[in-house]
């Protein structure tokens, strides 16, 4: 909020000030009053930027940097299904343009033309974009379920068998 622009782009993204670009969890410190602290101000975009892609930088630096900490191997589905969560229309095109901007921003740091594969990062197995519309439908059904007249009635059994197994254990 501190650094809100007021507006929002072309695809309704909010848009934050460009001196956020480095705005990443590895660039934030806790104050003693819960807030955050952001340091290492040294990058900046000219123009606005889209929060989403701000926060793309923020994960996908976490993920290099801890990775072998992360319990989801594939990437994609790690900063997808984050911004998903946040982003309920964040899809396979939005993360392709978020990779371009990161590339033009690493490109413009190392003085060199920079090629993001994050598939570079993946396990062997690892699966790519059209997972994520997958992912997509799975939720679509699984929110379906969950609102049908026969889910809702059985709430309450569904609660006691919990209240049952745990005093079992």
């Amino acid at each position: 909020s501190n650094y809100s622009t007021g507006k929002k782009d072309e695809e309704g993204y909010h848009l934050v000030d460009g001196r956020t670009v480095d705005y990443i969890f590895g660039n934030l410190i806790g104050n003693d009053d819960l807030s955050l602290c952001f340091i290492d101000r040294k990058w900046r975009f000219r123009e606005e930027l889209a929060a989403d892609f701000v926060l793309f930088r923020s994960l996908y630096v976490s993920y290099v940097w801890l990775r072998p900490f992360i319990k989801e191997k594939d990437i994609v589905i790690f900063i997808a299904g984050i911004l998903k969560k946040i982003y309920p229309d964040y899809g396979p095109e939005r993360l392709k343009k978020n990779i371009q901007m990161e590339e033009l921003f690493q490109s413009a740091v190392c003085n060199q033309e920079v090629s993001i594969k994050l598939t570079d990062l993946q396990p062997v197995y690892a699966i790519t974009f059209d997972y994520i519309d997958r992912l997509e439908s799975k939720d679509r059904q699984l929110d379906a379920m969950l609102n049908t007249w026969s889910w809702k009635i059985t709430a309450p059994m569904r609660g006691l068998s919990k209240l049952l197994r745990k005093k079992h254990d």
